[in-house]
């Protein structure tokens, strides 16, 4: 009987080695998340140094639900610059492509733009300089609706040339209301 039990744990054993990688850890930060998405996402996807920065300071909890949004980016982000390189009309852009796929994540959400008064008095910490333009990251992904940092999230960015460029990582930026 114990020969049995030695002999079906051996071939449980080859079975889970058989069957691949398993699929990664979620990151244990956000700054690890952000290096994880230029990663897997390298010719479409930049992460700006204010991005890593924001992310360094922001005390959000729930990193997995950050990632999958972030990894929801970089899938944007590829579709996109995979419709520019071969002139394809399958990609409707950014807004109406995230608009689609929000569901696969659990409580994230889109916001294309920000009011004028938002973009006239906060303009400068939703921007960043990338490869000397100015972006303004005024499209961003939402977690959370408070402005409790440890459980909201956002994630700012602008689209320059073939790339989407992620301004900011982390805390809910000033607005009207804050």
């Amino acid at each position: 009987m114990l020969k049995e039990l030695d002999q079906r744990a051996a071939r449980i054993a080859a079975l889970e080695r058989d069957r691949g990688p398993k699929s990664p850890a979620p990151p244990k930060n956000l700054v690890e998340a952000l290096h994880r998405l230029q990663e897997e996402f390298p010719r479409c996807i930049v992460v700006h140094d204010k991005a890593y920065d924001s992310a360094k300071d922001s005390p959000y909890r729930d990193i997995g639900r950050a990632w999958e949004g972030l990894r929801l980016l970089g899938q944007c982000a590829g579709e996109r610059q995979i419709a520019q390189v071969t002139g394809g009309k399958t990609f409707a852009g950014a807004p109406e492509w995230l608009r689609r796929h929000l569901t696969e994540v659990s409580g994230v959400e889109y916001a294309a733009k920000e009011s004028e008064t938002v973009g006239g008095m906060f303009r400068e910490e939703r921007s960043a300089v990338y490869e000397g333009v100015e972006l303004y990251g005024e499209q961003h992904l939402c977690l959370g609706d408070s402005f409790d940092p440890q459980h909201c999230f956002r994630v700012h960015f602008a689209t320059h040339e073939d790339k989407i460029v992620v301004t900011w990582c982390g805390r809910h930026l000033r607005n009207t209301r804050s």
